[in-house]
């Protein structure tokens, strides 16, 4: 069964090589009768070849998507696992040498979700001109359909009467010699000019692109916003009581001396086991250890690592856990130290807690300071898996009469959480 990471991701996909196919097809079909002006010079760039290697690439792309739908990392699963799960025999298939894929193209990465959101912005863009250009813009040399002409569009015959005297032109029995002399229409090299009323609106212009965009980002952010909110919707907050082992860790109690007030949250997400890896559920631990490993390098947590990874990692952090392969393979046994932010303190088969809120080179009492614990717990008769993400935060330092927290940072916290959580079983659907 696909997880709801990949299902987005081959969606998105074909939604920016759909858009990238409509930018580069011709918005109006040019004119079938052909003129004797000059060739196309650019012909080869606007003809047939150019069409060819435009549906090859929408093929390439609509590969793409599905081998995004169906891939499965392989970092946990040997490869007889993989042939035997129902995404497996659907990618092998479609790809013989599945194991030469490389994860980071088929996987949410910072670098691919910028590259989407590029692509389908300027892919609307483009569009939007193509309407604003009208009917007679094309990618090929063509005879527009009409012709603009005005009053000045041809130079009227001209006649001259040239008179023998300027006597004769008041009097009529003079016997003057006249002539008569025509000129025949010719072409005028002029444009017409424009009527009293017209001007180029050249800020019209450029307000209408702008709003455009705005609309475009508006639209996208929306559609963003309900495909976040519709992915996470399983992920649910329940009360976290003051009773919560959590309070009773030993390290709690001495980090936060004056007994300040916390801000906790715990957020759990119900699995049914058959949607698991099997091989995470054979040996106690395992599992944990599988979800654990899908919260620090899954995308939800990629952004803060890089920020933290540039900001802080150097030959002083170089023992820490910075890359998403290490961040994956990693077992996250007591002491293990993740991006110069996060330390393990305590390790069971079910949980596994670390501390937060600075950097673990701060070892005595801090400013900010808190408690964040991975879980699982399989329920064999109820015939799912609980994941559950649990944060306990404080103000270790001094007296704090306040949560360390304002509510509107609870909620951004809260929203964040989910998109851990949602990110982190990416590592363990079957």
């Amino acid at each position: 069964m696909p997880s709801p990471s990949s299902i987005s991701l081959s969606t998105s996909l074909l939604t920016a090589g759909y858009l990238a196919f409509r930018g580069l097809t011709p918005p109006n079909l040019p004119s079938s009768s052909k003129g004797n002006g000059p060739p196309d010079r650019v012909r080869l760039l606007t003809g047939s070849i150019t069409t060819i290697i435009l549906h090859l690439n929408t093929a390439c792309i609509i590969y793409h998507a599905l081998l995004a739908l169906f891939y499965i990392d392989r970092s946990n699963n040997n490869a007889k696992e993989l042939t035997k799960s129902g995404d497996g025999v659907y990618l092998q298939a479609i790809c013989p040498h599945r194991t030469s894929l490389a994860p980071h193209l088929f996987t949410w990465t910072i670098t691919s979700t910028l590259c989407l959101v590029s692509i389908i912005v300027g892919a609307l863009l483009r569009l939007s001109a193509f309407k604003s250009l009208g009917r007679n813009f094309t990618f090929q040399l063509a005879q527009p359909n009409t012709l603009v002409t005005g009053a000045t569009g041809t130079t009227p015959i001209l006649r001259l009467r040239i008179s023998a005297s300027p006597d004769d032109l008041t009097s009529s029995s003079s016997g003057s010699s006249s002539a008569l002399l025509s000129f025949p229409s010719l072409p005028s090299t002029h444009s017409p000019p424009l009527p009293n009323n017209h001007s180029i609106a050249a800020p019209d212009y450029t307000m209408g692109i702008l709003k455009r965009a705005a609309k475009i980002t508006t639209i996208g952010a929306g559609l963003g916003t309900a495909f976040f909110f519709a992915a996470v919707r399983h992920n649910t907050f329940v009360p976290m009581p003051t009773t919560d082992p959590l309070f009773q860790h030993p390290l709690y109690q001495k980090l936060n001396p004056n007994n300040n007030p916390t801000t906790h949250d715990l957020c759990v997400r119900r699995v049914p086991l058959k949607d698991i890896k099997p091989a995470l559920l054979e040996k106690p631990g395992r599992l944990t250890e599988a979800f654990c490993a899908g919260v620090w390098s899954g995308f939800g947590y990629a952004y803060q690592r890089r920020y933290l990874s540039k900001k802080y990692e150097g030959p002083e952090t170089a023992s820490h856990l910075w890359t998403r392969a290490d961040l994956r393979a990693a077992t996250y046994d007591v002491g293990t130290l993740i991006t110069d932010h996060f330390e393990v303190v305590e390790k069971t088969p079910e949980r596994i807690v670390v501390r937060c809120g600075d950097s673990p080179r701060k070892k005595d009492v801090r400013e900010s300071d808190g408690l964040f614990e991975i879980s699982t717990e399989v329920k064999p008769q109820e015939g799912v898996a609980e994941f559950r993400l649990k944060s306990l935060f404080f103000q270790g330092k001094g007296k704090a009469e306040s949560e360390p927290m304002p509510s509107h940072v609870v909620w951004l916290h809260q929203q964040y959480t989910k998109l851990w959580l949602e990110t982190a079983l990416g590592n363990i659907w079957r």
